[in-house]
């Protein structure tokens, strides 16, 4: 796959690195990079932990998948609030051409465009037969299935009950947990084998207890499928003023 270079990095976009890839562990580092992390991931822990007790009610397995209530529902609708915030974020703390409060799915869509979303594959800590591709749809130029439910049961919750489903909700969550290992490359290492949470807390200034998130990563991007590569120099461009610059989400076909 040919790529384009960015000679500086962008914020809340993690790309690999031409040369001395570790550098940008530095990179992420920087405050700058991930405006609010710590609110961001605490929101997304703090769903996971309820839907940890929900499977104390309703065990994660494919018979149940299509379970449906109204616990599930406010999950649902409050996990796709925050995917579509995160998503947000993104574009906003770059470039592009419209305004933040008219942006829509259309636009988050921009995402699968400049990143390997659907080279993600998620399976439950709990029950590792049931794996996770919530982007998938976008690959066949279609619109996501577990998003478009969520539009229709926010506006009619009485009829549209059934559709919110434990299987949507799930991978309205996975989805939120792959736009999250997007931005911060670092943090889906403790998901890997040979991964530690130790190694996590004691290499970034970001601490959260012990909490893990329900999902282990079964499948992630390799380096030849991204479509973006940074390349610049660490050491003369902690000097620069201006370390960041905006990703141009304009210049890239829908």
């Amino acid at each position: 796959m040919q790529y384009t270079v960015l000679n500086k990095p962008c914020k809340r976009l993690y790309f690999p690195k031409t040369e001395n890839p570790e550098e940008m562990q530095e990179v992420m580092k920087l405050n700058d990079y991930f405006p609010n992390f710590s609110h961001q991931i605490r929101s997304i822990f703090l769903l996971e932990a309820e839907i940890e007790d929900l499977f104390l009610t309703v065990e994660p397995s494919t018979l149940n998948m299509k379970t449906y209530g109204l616990k599930i529902f406010s999950l649902f609708i409050r996990t796709c609030i925050e995917f579509e915030s995160v998503c947000k974020q993104i574009i906003v703390n770059n470039k592009y051409k419209k305004k933040p409060n008219y942006l829509k799915i259309e636009d988050y869509k921009l995402l699968s465009k400049i990143y390997p979303l659907s080279k993600y594959k998620l399976k439950l800590v709990q029950n590792d037969e049931i794996e996770f591709s919530p982007f998938d749809d976008w690959d066949l130029d279609k619109s996501l299935s577990w998003y478009q439910t969520y539009g229709k049961v926010k506006h009619n919750s009485f009829e549209q009950l059934p559709n919110a489903t434990l299987e949507n909700l799930l991978n309205a969550i996975a989805a939120v947990r792959i736009i999250i290992y997007m931005q911060t490359w670092w943090e889906q290492n403790i998901f890997l084998p040979g991964g530690t949470l130790k190694d996590f807390i004691e290499g970034y200034p970001f601490n959260f207890g012990t909490r893990k998130s329900i999902f282990n990563i079964s499948q992630y991007p390799q380096e030849s499928d991204f479509r973006y590569r940074y390349d610049f120099n660490w050491e003369e461009l902690k000097e620069d003023s201006i370390i960041f610059e905006p990703f141009d989400f304009d210049s890239v076909k829908a």
